[in-house]
């Protein structure tokens, strides 16, 4: 929970961040409190890479000492007792890949506005 919180923190800072000399975000110019925002991008980036070491620790603790395959359960839904069928992986594959391809086009919204 903390890992998927501070990864979306990231992301909706990362909206209103700018390094005033290149680079501007696309939704600095709609919000006055934007600056604000933007402020925060940076701090929030130091629990990053702690958290995904930990999650990585977690991962392989779960290998090495419980000997629970959470990788393989990760990417399969399950074990194969209880696996999801194909057409529920494949949609959440699709909505995932619409969900990206939304995000990656969000700077055409600074052309735009």
């Amino acid at each position: 929970i903390a890992l998927l919180s501070v990864s979306g923190a990231m992301a909706l800072t990362g909206l209103w961040n700018s390094d005033d000399i290149l680079y501007e975000a696309p939704m600095r110019r709609l919000a006055p409190w934007g600056s604000f925002i933007g402020r925060w991008h940076i701090p929030i980036h130091f629990f990053v890479l702690p958290l995904i070491a930990l999650h990585l620790l977690a991962l392989l603790t779960h290998r090495l000492w419980l000997k629970e395959k959470l990788v393989t359960r990760m990417l399969t839904g399950g074990t194969h007792a209880n696996a999801q069928n194909p057409e529920r992986t494949m949609r959440g594959l699709f909505l995932m890949m619409l969900c990206l391809g939304t995000a990656h086009s969000l700077p055409w919204l600074a052309v735009i506005f």
